[in-house]
């Protein structure tokens, strides 16, 4: 699966001797944002509380509307995290691969989850061949990408052809940061200074669109998600459905995009 085993020139990232990509940050303004990072996400928990299971439902079917999975499938998550979500897809002998920052949640990954887990940065490339993927997910992951055309051409290139993504990300024209905008206070997502969740882009569903259509990808479906406030639905999980139900009349008000899209067939 690897396209050879070393490391492309441009990066920083080594190979240990039991074939571990290891995230090496260096000095430049990109490798410090890196490290900091590696420090916040690698003090996270798994992600297994009920709240994050019923998001990993929702998830899960937005992929599967558009993709029955086969035996032996492989699929990518793309900022892993520890496992939780994409061990939903094990079963009949697919091969789920995971790639995160912080080794150790990909330690818990492997352990806890039996993913094949790699502690890597998407930004320095994949190291898989060509039309290895059958589906690839990455959410909540690229608003941390400052060249994100670059990280795009490499999902592309590693996913089967009729091959499917799941991307999602914050939601700049949100309910509530349109909210907060009229109020005069600062929205919520984009940060300006290197730390905390560490968001480096924003994006408008429209944005996020237009640039996956720019990178060969028709979509499927762009759905929003948590019209409410998380931290109303983490505390009344009754109102989920009312929540479900703003989401799919007003996905553009959501705090979140979530997008379906699959790679043209050249």
């Amino acid at each position: 699966m690897l396209r050879d085993g070393n490391p492309p020139e441009r990066s920083s990232v080594d190979v240990s001797a039991i074939g571990e990509w290891a995230v090496s940050p260096g000095t430049g303004t990109a490798d410090r944002h890196l490290e900091s990072q590696v420090l916040v996400y690698s003090e996270q928990s798994p992600q297994t509380s009920g709240h994050w299971l019923r998001i990993f439902g929702k998830r899960k079917s937005f992929i599967t509307q558009f993709l029955s999975f086969q035996a032996g499938d492989a699929i990518l998550e793309i900022g892993c995290h520890a496992g939780a979500f994409l061990a939903e897809f094990a079963g009949q002998g697919r091969r789920l691969v995971g790639i995160d920052i912080a080794p150790k949640l990909i330690g818990i990954a492997r352990e806890q989850f039996g993913i094949e887990a790699y502690c890597s940065d998407v930004t320095r490339g994949l190291e898989f061949a060509d039309g290895v993927f059958r589906a690839v997910i990455m959410t909540e992951v690229i608003e941390h990408v400052i060249d994100t055309d670059s990280v795009l051409n490499e999902v592309k290139r590693v996913l089967k052809p009729g091959g499917i993504l799941l991307i999602s990300t914050p939601n700049i024209c949100s309910l509530k940061n349109r909210l907060l905008l009229l109020a005069g206070r600062y929205p919520q997502g984009p940060e300006y200074r290197t730390g905390g969740a560490g968001h480096v882009r924003v994006y408008s569903s429209r944005a996020l669109v237009g640039q996956l259509q720019e990178h060969g990808f028709d979509i499927r479906l762009c759905r929003g998600l948590n019209f409410l406030p998380d931290s109303l639905l983490r505390g009344a999980p009754f109102l989920e459905k009312w929540d479900s139900y703003f989401a799919t009349l007003l996905p553009n008000l959501c705090s979140s995009t979530h997008i379906v899209a699959q790679k043209r067939a050249d």
